[in-house]
Parts: C-alpha cells; structure tokens; sequence
C-alpha cells in the first residue's frame, strides 16, 4: 500500500499528481477507474469515529465546492470522479473519500476538513481505510 499525507495546497497537489502518474503512462495499458461499491459505515481512525453519512449535506457541498474552486488542478483529478463518500467526527470535522478501483487495484483520495478549514489530504493505492468498524 501507498500512503500519502501532505497538508498544503501545493503538497497536495503534487501528491495527486504523483498518484495519477503511478497509474502509468503506457499505451499497452489503460486504467478504467469504476467507482467502488458501499465503504464501511463506521471508520475508527487514531482514537476518532467517523460515521459515514447517508448523503452529502449543502454545507458539505458548499464546504467542497469552495475548496475545489480555490483547487482548480485538484478538481480535475480523475480520481476525483462522482459524489465522495462523507464522513463525519463526533467534533464536526469532515472527511470526503472518493474510492475507485481498476482490474487490479484500489485507488482512493481524501480530504479532511476540520473546522471548516481543510486540513490534510491523502492518497494511495490498496486498502484506504486504516480500519473500519462494521
């Protein structure tokens, strides 16, 4: 498994960048990414539980947009496809996930927000979730 943990605008997007080239730039393959089906419920995550919501709120929307519009390179991620999973701390703070999978591997991209405020993202191949609570 590949991890990534990067907390600024620029980190982050040469950690996508970086995760979209290790999908490979040769003409003999081609990535199809699917997205993923139904994540865990539940994750618990150093000490914290995040309770994946049943849909994306406006504020999340809101919250989302206005980042991505600030991020235009990050936007255009083709990991970045379709409605994220969202998960929400006991605190308030927000995690999107987008999960897709090609024929061989999972591919996944998170970004956490706290407070409003992002504050980290990561990225990689295998497993994304550090364990989850069903």
């Amino acid at each position: 498994m590949r991890l990534i943990t990067v907390t600024s605008a620029v980190q982050q997007l040469a950690a996508l960048l970086m995760l979209w080239g290790l999908q490979g730039c040769s003409a003999e393959t081609t990535a199809v990414f699917r997205p993923m089906s139904k994540p865990p419920d539940k994750l618990h995550i150093d000490s914290t539980t995040w309770q994946r919501q049943s849909e994306m709120t406006e504020g999340d929307q809101r919250l989302l947009t206005n980042y991505l519009r600030h991020q235009p390179s990050v936007a255009e991620n083709p990991l970045l496809q379709g409605n994220p999973s969202v998960y929400l701390s006991s605190a308030g703070d927000r995690r999107f996930y987008w999960l897709s999978q090609t024929d061989t591997e999972v591919h996944w991209v998170f970004l956490g927000f706290r407070r409003g405020r992002f504050r980290e993202t990561q990225a990689g191949t295998g497993p994304p979730f550090v364990s989850a609570v069903e």
